[in-house]
């Protein structure tokens, strides 16, 4: 399959800005990631996500396949990576469709989830992400924010942001 065709999108700025992704593996280490490169060591990202039956979608920082933080759901569970080799479930009561955001603080992050972007849940607080950097885990990396999609079908993301913090 055509790389740009795993990827579509959908509406125009400013109304609607969803990214359609095709799923596929079943964790950060082999799903579909889109990263991008944060310009600030403090900031925070969010989206929404629509999910349809077995996919799941998430909202990372990855570094690489050994070394990643974020936050997933299903619509039954959430998966909460610690790092690439701890996580915690926790059951979902937002269904397949909800919003996930990360606030890294240089370096201490907090992952919150909501069903309607006004009111937030911190799933986990305090994981620390500033040991994950090219002495550590080797390769010459950044920590990037990004969006994730695992299991089967399409996974939509809207109105993806990525602010600056003070």
């Amino acid at each position: 399959m055509d790389k740009l065709a795993r990827l579509r999108s959908e509406g125009h700025y400013p109304r609607k800005r969803s990214l359609l992704v095709q799923a596929k593996g079943s964790s950060p280490k082999d799903a579909r990631l889109l990263l991008i490169t944060a310009t600030a060591s403090r900031y925070e990202t969010q989206v929404k996500v629509t999910l349809p039956p077995c996919a799941a979608g998430g909202l990372l920082l990855f570094y690489s396949e050994k070394a990643f933080v974020g936050i997933c759901s299903d619509g039954k569970n959430f998966t909460l990576y610690h790092d690439a080799s701890q996580t915690t479930q926790l059951p979902s009561r937002f269904g397949r469709q909800f919003f996930l955001k990360i606030v890294n603080r240089g370096g201490d992050c907090d992952l919150l989830a909501s069903p309607d972007s006004d009111t937030w849940t911190v799933l986990l607080a305090h994981v620390y992400v500033s040991q994950m950097h090219h002495n550590h885990f080797k390769g010459f990396f950044a920590l990037r924010p990004g969006l994730m999609a695992a299991g089967r079908g399409v996974v939509r993301f809207e109105n993806f942001q990525y602010r600056t913090l003070p």
